[in-house]
This record gives C-alpha cells, structure tokens and sequence, in this order.
C-alpha cells in the first residue's frame, strides 16, 4: 500500500509574473486540478501525481517608484526523486526569465 506522504518544497520567485509562471508549468506538463476542496488556492497538477499550488502572489515595493511581483509556490510529489525532478526542470525555466 503506497504511503499517502507526499514530499513537499515551499519555493518563492521574485521579478516573475503569476502570468509567467503559468506558462512554465504548462511547458512542463501541469494543467489545472480539478476542483476540489482543498482551499481557495490555484492547484496544477500532473499524470505523475506532482502538483504545484500556487500559495500567494504580492507585489514587494522596494522604491516609491519600483515594485516586483512576487509569487510562493509549493510543489508535491509522491516521492523525493520525482519532486527533485520537477524542481529541476522548473529551475531551468525560472532561470532563464529575466533580462
């Protein structure tokens, strides 16, 4: 009987739009969860059982004149390898935003 203990990483982006980060987990295979009631937060989900759900979204002002998007995402698997494998592949796509 599989354990119902998923691994778990709680990440935070900064200077990347919810937008952007929508995009990412499209390209890496993740669509929407079905609705369920786990709360009021945007899941995504995947065939192999790793979801991300996206925790909180804020802007951080760090001028009068200049803010950044920031955005907390907490990513599941039901294991250690595949969740370092998601990490992985969504490292590759955040480090390439940005100018």
């Amino acid at each position: 009987m599989a354990s119902s203990t998923m691994a778990q990483v709680r990440l935070e982006f900064r200077g990347m739009t919810l937008d952007m980060h929508r995009g990412y987990l499209a390209e890496l295979g993740f669509t929407p969860c079905p609705a369920s009631s786990d709360g009021p937060f945007e899941r995504y989900c995947r065939d192999d059982g790793a979801r991300i759900i996206v925790r909180e979204t804020r802007m951080l002002k760090l001028t009068a004149e200049w803010s950044i998007d920031v955005v907390v995402l907490d990513f599941e698997a039901p294991d250690a390898e595949r969740l370092d494998a998601v990490l992985s592949a969504y490292r590759v796509k955040t480090m390439r935003a940005g100018g």
